[in-house]
């Protein structure tokens, strides 16, 4: 799976035939196909140090709250990417995964402390990514122009709070009984629930496969939960907003049980109806309110207020996981990617 850096609208995601992917063992030893990665020219590839310091290793791993040992078989690059006037030199990055996506790959090149040209290669439904589902996860993780999970990403730098402090922070809320923190949860888990609807919405419209049923059972679960929280959103949202919003919430969990529903049966079924419902209930959220307000507008400001805007590249926070992934996957990529964007900025100093 690879993911140019270009409007979706327009963009074309070209698979090679089969391509049997190296182990991470092979690739250590050469220089990773970049090219074929991210699906556009690449050329004079180098070595961005000839070693990178176990210290500057640790240093980062500790930031990026993981074992040094996860970050061991990260490779940094320089090289050429596009041709003629339209090429640029940009850092590339090179890291394996583990875990359930053991032998897979997320490869990237970076600027200014931003991820851009990305792909995800080698393990799980990766290469033809049929649904898209990690093909619009990554969006969430890169310079992407597109918009489509939410606002695009801020440069993340070991100027930030290290990562064990950023989750520290997501365990409190979770629990803690006071309306302050009530509400930075119920605002983190309202952000979580538009990102994975936006991640299932541009899978449904674009992949090739249609997802299966189950993953939207998952999906009207959340939104049901959504709707619970409407009383803690109605100080930032308005007052009398918790009506409206909790119907919307459970209106959007009923149209997908129904579509769930009929693809169990039928999963080619026509969806065109659940299509047209769709619409009025996610209009209903993000046109103007009667008063003028723009409930979206709302959250982002009070997010801002409450320090819980900028990128930190962390499941929870800024990124939501994938549809269907039960696994863990997508924290470890979102994870590994911050790794390596503070292993450029270690390195280059």
């Amino acid at each position: 799976m690879r993911q140019p850096s270009m409007p979706w609208l327009f963009s074309l995601v070209l698979f090679a035939p089969f391509v049997l992917p190296l182990s991470v063992a092979q690739r250590s030893a050469a220089t990773p196909d970049f090219a074929h990665d991210f699906g556009v020219p690449v050329s004079d590839v180098k070595p961005l140090a000839a070693s990178i310091p176990a210290a500057t290793r640790e240093r980062v791993a500790e930031h990026a709250g993981l074992d040094a040992k996860e970050l061991a078989g990260i490779q940094l690059f320089t090289g050429t990417i596009g041709t003629g006037k339209a090429a640029r030199a940009e850092d590339l990055v090179f890291v394996p995964l583990g875990g359930a996506a053991k032998g897979g790959r997320i490869v990237f090149s970076a600027t200014k402390g931003c991820a851009k040209e990305m792909g995800l290669w080698g393990a799980l439904d990766f290469d033809d990514d049929p649904t898209l589902r990690w093909g619009i996860f990554v969006e969430q993780l890169r310079i992407a122009n597109t918009h489509e999970t939410g606002a695009g990403v801020d440069p993340v730098s070991l100027a930030m709070e290290p990562a064990r402090e950023i989750e520290a922070r997501l365990a409190e809320v979770r629990t803690a009984k006071d309306e302050e923190s009530r509400l930075t949860d119920a605002l983190l888990r309202q952000r979580m629930a538009m990102r994975r609807n936006e991640i299932w919405v541009g899978m449904f419209r674009r992949g090739k496969e249609r997802p299966p049923y189950q993953w939207m059972e998952e999906l009207a679960g959340e939104m049901e939960e959504l709707a619970k929280l409407s009383p803690v959103l109605e100080p930032v949202l308005g007052k009398g907003s918790t009506p409206e919003h909790a119907k919307h919430a459970r209106d959007l969990a009923a149209v997908y049980r129904d579509m769930a529903d009929l693809l169990k049966d039928d999963p080619m079924a026509s969806v065109k109806e659940f299509e047209g419902s769709l619409r009025p209930i996610c209009g209903g959220c993000h046109s103007k309110q009667p008063d003028g307000s723009q409930w979206e507008e709302l959250a982002r400001q009070r997010r801002h207020e409450l320090e819980l805007t900028g990128s930190r590249l962390t499941v929870g926070f800024d990124v939501a996981a994938t549809i269907g992934d039960h696994e863990g996957v997508s924290k470890e990529i979102a994870d590994k990617v911050r790794a390596g964007l503070l292993l450029l900025e270690a390195t280059k100093k």
